[in-house]
């Protein structure tokens, strides 16, 4: 029987090119599959770097202000509770002896800063007493031409007491608050911030 040669040559030339075609798909497919690995695993060690900096960066920002600012934290939240808790009295007191000048009157004065210290100490000490926390602080200095210099300072309290008033106004009544010679003249005691109805006791 007479076989074309042509015919065996086209089918053997028609398998070779599957098989290469095949081959060649396959070269595809796998190559793909590596493109996506390698580009899965550019990704993930991408994102890998990205968290380790953003934990890196946190981690060091915490750990200046562990350092560098425990005061500065200490200090914000002592006075966020002081401001939140806090009862406020305002107080005005006639210190007769105490000489007026021009740097009372300038806020961060050597002098202003000196008499603020000796003043809320000598407030501070007659509350020692008193139970409870007690801070005194002044706001300003006034000069009356009659009565003298008058002293406005706010007493901070941890409690809401009748006491403190009572207290200072019998240290007025008998002329001293500490080393300072008062009068009562010109005294006032107000609650500007507290658990009392009243504005004025």
């Amino acid at each position: 029987m007479f076989r074309n040669p042509g015919v065996g040559f086209r089918s053997g030339l028609n398998k070779q090119n599957a098989r290469n075609s095949s081959l060649c798909t396959q070269d595809i497919l796998k190559a793909k599959r590596e493109g996506r690995e390698q580009s899965g695993a550019e990704q993930r060690a991408r994102g890998l770097t990205v968290a380790y900096r953003i934990l890196a960066y946190y981690s060091s920002v915490r750990a200046y202000w562990r350092r560098e600012r425990p005061s500065t934290i200490k200090m914000a939240l002592s006075l966020f509770t002081a401001i939140s808790l806090a009862v406020i009295y305002r107080v005005t007191v006639n210190f007769t002896q105490l000489p007026y000048s021009p740097e009372l009157r300038r806020p961060g004065s050597p002098q202003f800063l000196h008499t603020n210290n000796q003043i809320a100490r000598s407030v501070e000490h007659l509350l020692k007493g008193i139970p409870g926390e007690h801070k005194a602080s002044v706001l300003n200095y006034r000069y009356h031409p009659v009565i003298g210099t008058l002293v406005t300072l706010d007493v901070y309290s941890n409690v809401s007491s009748t006491a403190i008033k009572r207290t200072i106004e019998r240290a007025v009544r008998g002329g001293h608050i500490g080393r300072f010679a008062v009068s009562n003249e010109g005294f006032q005691f107000h609650v500007v911030k507290g658990d009392c109805q009243s504005h004025c006791f």
